[in-house]
């Protein structure tokens, strides 16, 4: 039972949502079932986590029937049947909650279809001027623009009224323009960003044609901030090599970002940040300062807190990055303004594990390991990294002994780690190598001389050329630089 559709639905519920839930239930309009309001009471007990073994079928079944003596287990799974189905319907029903654009154009067919003309011209007007209100001028607002016009246009057949209405027709289809142009471009640049991470071609259908249309103003499709910003990201695909693209990218962005919402937003900055990351891994280390510089926009503009909460990936990228700066002083006050802000289920990982990280960096190594015995492996991310950071300790210290323990443990874990994409494993694996090397010469500095140690170096430099990908392969240059 405990892991039924049922349960692990309810499982994503936040506490407010339950509350509206049971709301829900208890209302005669959406479910007269008496026995599925004691049910969904019942089950919520064991909430949040549902996992008792007292919630079971059995227990339900006492609680629901109290009178009868035989257990018919199907009875109870009857119940968690309609359930369920009240659940999906309340998902549906908070979802079109948010949707306005969408239940005023629902309203504005309801009143054509009853012949309420009147009021639907009133509607309409209305809910004409509130779209042209909107701060969007997202894929979104052309969408239901179009969708808006088309409904003025069925009603104006639905009158038959013969007078000329041409320019709605000439509205709805310039808005469909817009909304399939801007859309287009969104999948189009996905497409491009997909291929430039895993090796994965993709059919690109029109892609020349509208570039030719945008490249010529045959259109005024690039006064359109949704279709202008998409047509730039994709230009700093197609031109990887010019970096003019992505600053003229990131100028578009500077002046036309609150025409998104924030999801939207952040996917664009986040093909910004690719492109940096892509010239990062290829030796260009300048563009870490602009990826830094994009991160501080983004907390800036408050791009990245939704809903009163910071992405936990996000607080440790730019952890990751600041601290790769060794701009110190700022990621202290970075996690003392930001770290109260994280999923509540993350906060105290991601706290613990980035401070051991930043203390690391700042060579204040005696707190580091308490830290560090703090993180929970609650997924393979804090577990990797967790253990880069004391094999790191452990060269730095001296103790390459333990090291050499760690390293052969790594290595088993990394193999048999099923949720290590390949790609990721390659530079664990790869990393673990040249560790490995990098400690051997550390160990015959003492016995060897300065002439033999720096050959070896130069053949360890050397054969990173031809093993990649490597991780933390910058730390690997500086330790090498450091022997």
């Amino acid at each position: 039972m405990n892991k039924s559709q049922l349960i692990e639905t309810l499982k994503t519920l936040s506490s407010k949502e339950i509350k509206r839930f049971e709301t829900f239930v208890a209302s005669p309009y959406f479910n007269t079932n008496l026995n599925t309001n004691h049910l969904l009471e019942h089950i919520l007990d064991y909430g949040p986590d549902y996992d008792a073994d007292t919630l079971s079928l059995e227990n339900c079944f006492r609680h629901l029937f109290p009178t009868e003596k035989t257990i018919k287990l199907q009875k109870v799974r009857d119940q968690m049947s309609i359930l369920y189905k009240l659940l999906k319907k309340f998902l549906v029903f908070e979802a079109w909650q948010n949707k306005e654009g969408d239940q005023d154009l629902a309203l504005l067919e309801q009143l054509r279809m009853r012949r309420l003309y009147k009021l639907h011209g009133i509607h309409f007007k209305s809910i004409y001027e509130k779209m042209q209100q909107s701060p969007y001028l997202d894929r979104n607002y052309y969408l239901l623009q179009h969708r808006l016009m088309e409904e003025a246009e069925a009603n104006f057949m639905y009158q038959e009224v013969r007078k000329n209405q041409g320019e709605l027709l000439q509205q709805s289809v310039d808005h469909l323009d817009q909304f399939y142009v801007s859309k287009k471009m969104a999948r189009m640049i996905e497409m491009l960003n997909r291929s430039s991470i895993v090796n994965t071609q993709f059919n690109l259908h029109f892609m020349e044609e509208l570039e030719t249309i945008l490249e010529n103003k045959s259109m005024d499709h690039l006064d359109i901030p949704a279709i202008n910003v998409y047509f730039q990201v994709c230009k700093i695909f197609k031109h990887a090599d010019e970096d003019r693209y992505f600053f003229e990218l990131l100028e578009l962005l500077e002046q036309n970002s609150q025409y998104f919402p924030k999801t939207e937003a952040r996917t664009l900055y986040r093909m910004a940040q690719n492109y940096c990351i892509r010239k990062i891994n290829k030796g260009e280390e300048q563009f870490l300062g602009e990826l830094f510089r994009i991160f501080q926009r983004l907390l800036s503009s408050q791009i990245l807190i939704e809903n009163e909460e910071i992405r936990t990936p996000d607080y440790d990228n730019i952890i990751a990055v600041a601290v790769r700066l060794k701009a110190f002083a700022w990621v202290h006050i970075f996690m003392d303004k930001y770290t109260d802000l994280l999923p509540v289920t993350d906060k105290d990982n991601a706290y613990h594990y980035n401070l051991a990280k930043l203390y690391y960096e700042e060579k204040d190594f005696d707190k580091v390991i308490d830290l560090l015995n703090t993180v929970k492996f609650t997924d393979v991310y804090y577990e990797i990294n967790t253990k880069y950071i004391l094999m790191k300790l452990y060269y730095d210290q001296d103790e390459l002994d333990v090291l050499s323990y760690s390293v052969i443990a790594f290595e088993k874990l990394v193999k048999r780690n099923k949720q290590i994409s390949s790609q990721n494993r390659g530079g664990i694996i790869n990393f673990l190598y040249f560790l490995k090397k990098l400690s051997k010469l550390k160990k015959q500095i003492g016995y060897k001389d300065r002439v033999f140690i720096e050959k070896q170096k130069i053949k360890v430099l050397e054969l990173m050329e031809t093993r990649t990908p490597i991780t933390n392969i910058s730390w690997i240059k500086d330790k090498l630089k450091e022997l």
